[in-house]
């Protein structure tokens, strides 16, 4: 069936609308069912986000956020640098999908480089289905930056800076940066149903700087616990 994406949040223009990927949800988690059918055509109309909720822009942030980090510095600057909501200018969205578009251009059925658009999914996707999906993905996708960045720190591959400028960026978007009410116990038992895992093994897009991210499948169960303990998880 030949459709078109006419995207109407800012979520979806930044992140869901391109890449071909049409998931579905289940009980278990985030995306469990799906297959890969690219649009014939998305249409982007950024003035329909006049009347869209201040939360929803917010969910979009995040993603654009997170694009920023994955690779465009300028990008995560200019967003550093005015955190307004309205107006949200054209060319900001389109620096987040060119980051997207040319990562999906490489793998376009998510074989290898392509994980790393899931920075800030593997932490935010579980605390989604904890929370009953009540907690909104932009949110939780800010939630899961900060532990990514975290993580990072812990495993000596950033240093203590780039946690700070992250989180600064996310708390100046009005984006949480803790861990809701949810135990550890319980956001660990929801990653075990992430689609990413591989070999059984968790898969984490880490960032070591601003612009530049990696792929890494053996973070120790110990470091997970610790960072999401200190994010106040119970």
């Amino acid at each position: 069936v030949r459709f078109v994406q006419v995207p109407t949040t800012l979520l979806a223009m930044v992140d869901a609308s391109v890449g071909g990927k049409t998931g579905v949800d289940l009980p278990q988690g985030k995306n469990l069912v799906g297959a890969f059918k690219p649009p014939v055509l998305v249409l982007i109309d950024p003035s329909v986000l006049a009347t869209l909720p201040a939360d929803e822009l917010r969910n979009g942030i995040a993603e654009t956020i997170k694009h920023g980090i994955i690779g465009d510095p300028e990008l995560f600057a200019a967003l550093e640098a005015n955190p307004a909501l309205v107006p949200l200018p054209a060319a900001r969205i389109a620096r987040a999908l060119r980051v997207k578009i040319g990562i999906v251009e490489q793998d376009p059925y998510e074989r290898g480089p392509r994980a790393v658009l899931n920075l800030g999914h593997t932490v935010g996707h579980a605390l989604e289905r904890v929370s009953g999906f009540g907690l909104s993905h932009g949110k939780a996708v800010a939630i899961g930056l900060t532990a990514a960045a975290r993580i990072a720190i812990r495993l000596k591959l950033a240093d203590r800076k780039l946690v700070d400028r992250i989180e600064s960026v996310l708390r100046a978007w009005g984006l949480p940066i803790r861990v809701p009410r949810a135990s550890v116990d319980e956001i660990i038992a929801a990653m075990a149903h992430d689609k990413k895992r591989l070999n059984g093994r968790l898969r984490f897009i880490l960032p070591r700087r601003i612009g530049a991210v990696e792929i890494v499948d053996n973070v120790p169960p110990t470091v997970i616990r610790t960072v999401l303990d200190e994010m106040k998880a119970r």
